[in-house]
């Protein structure tokens, strides 16, 4: 009975379909959670001297960023863009080095 009047209720609005909440399909086989993978042992884990050139090799590609970003910078100041082509060429060239160093230092 309530839902006629529901109906009703909805025409007189305006509305040209009832929706109901609800209507959603939830399937009886659910896919079952596979877990965690097993911790897979590293030579790191297990070598201190490899642990300790992991961290060098580390310490190494963010002294290359830091270098980079740097050359980055001097290349803008360094190379400014006039009225000729060429200093935008030249500007371009240093400039991409320095990011691309930069950015191959983070990973």
């Amino acid at each position: 009975m309530a839902g006629k009047d529901l109906e009703k209720g909805l025409e007189a609005e305006g509305f040209e379909h009832d929706f109901e909440s609800g209507l959603a399909v939830i399937p009886p086989d659910k896919i079952k959670d596979p877990g965690l993978e097993p911790h897979r042992v590293r030579m790191t884990d297990k070598v201190p001297s490899k642990a300790r050139n992991a961290e060098i090799q580390v310490a190494a590609m963010f002294l290359v960023s830091v270098l980079g970003s740097f050359f980055a910078l001097w290349a803008y100041v360094a190379f400014p863009i006039t009225e000729d082509l060429s200093s935008v060429r030249a500007n371009n060239l240093f400039l991409g080095l320095g990011m691309t160093l930069s950015l191959f230092g983070i990973g």
